[in-house]
């Protein structure tokens, strides 16, 4: 496998200025900028921008975004809600736009961020309430980001490039950031109850690597999404209890549960699905 290959970037800071969906895929070996760290972006509207911070410096503004905010950017940041660059304006009057979007796009390229965005979370306001669901691209594109990074040290460590802060044991094994990349992948389509199929229409990617392991994943969550379809279709026509269907497919009562709750789930979100149209008229 080639470790050079890097994966679509995902809808980074500026996605919370915007709602806006990139379906760029850039290959270069460090991250795409965000909008406001462009030359030439900064300071369009003012003139007197603050400084950037260095790529390894914490943008001074962003110990003032903790204690004014912590709900959001405390020590476990959630996800912000699309347009809270304009929220942020409003509630740090007279604070300087170019700095302020500076800070905003460290923060939402931090890996912690991504973290929290690929976990599927829901976006947030300053007060740290749920405002929106989690976008599935968004999800995805944090989750290719976050492998984008993590090839990358591997990359570097395979080199015997110096380590920016504390080594895992598989940063240099580059099959171990595409097996974790798989496993997150999976998790993250079975949290967000969507048909693995519909999860996938929504992601996008140019990076046929990354292509390569949404499609298997698909497959395999779509196969085991029949699997337990018939499974309940067959537990209900039996008319028994859990504990004994378990025990004619050879399954622990606690297996057999989980699996009929999930095909239940899938099977009532697709009706509720089907309704919502109707509903809504």
């Amino acid at each position: 496998m080639n470790d050079s290959t890097q994966p679509a970037a995902p809808v980074s800071a500026a996605s919370e200025t915007s709602s806006a969906t990139s379906t760029e895929t850039p290959r270069a070996t460090a991250p795409a900028p965000a909008a406001s760290q462009r030359p030439g972006h900064a300071g369009r509207r003012k003139g007197n921008a603050s400084p950037a911070a260095s790529p390894r410096q914490r943008h001074p503004l962003l110990q003032t975004l903790a204690e004014r905010f912590p709900a959001v950017f405390g020590a476990q940041p959630l996800p912000l809600k699309v347009g809270i660059f304009s929220d942020l304006q409003l509630a740090l009057d007279g604070e300087d736009e170019a700095a302020l979007k500076l800070a905003l796009a460290q923060h939402t390229r931090s890996n912690a961020y991504l973290q929290a965005v690929a976990s599927g979370k829901p976006r947030h306001n300053l007060q740290g309430e749920v405002v929106e669901a989690m976008a599935p691209a968004h999800v995805f594109h944090a989750l290719t980001e976050l492998l984008r990074r993590r090839l990358r040290r591997a990359a570097n460590a395979a080199a015997g490039a110096p380590a920016s802060g504390a080594r895992r044991r598989d940063d240099g094994d580059v099959a171990a950031q595409w097996q974790w990349f798989e496993r997150r992948l999976s998790q993250a389509i079975t949290q967000s109850g969507l048909p693995a199929t519909a999860f996938a229409e929504a992601a996008s990617t140019r990076d046929a690597q990354v292509r390569a392991v949404l499609e298997r994943v698909v497959e395999q969550l779509s196969a085991l999404a029949a699997r337990e379809e018939a499974m309940l279709a067959a537990y209900e026509a039996t008319g028994g209890t859990v504990a004994d269907f378990a025990d004619t497919y050879g399954l622990s009562t606690q297996e057999a549960g989980l699996m009929l709750a999930r095909a239940r789930l899938r099977r009532d979100a697709a009706a509720s699905a089907v309704h919502a149209p109707a509903a809504a008229t």
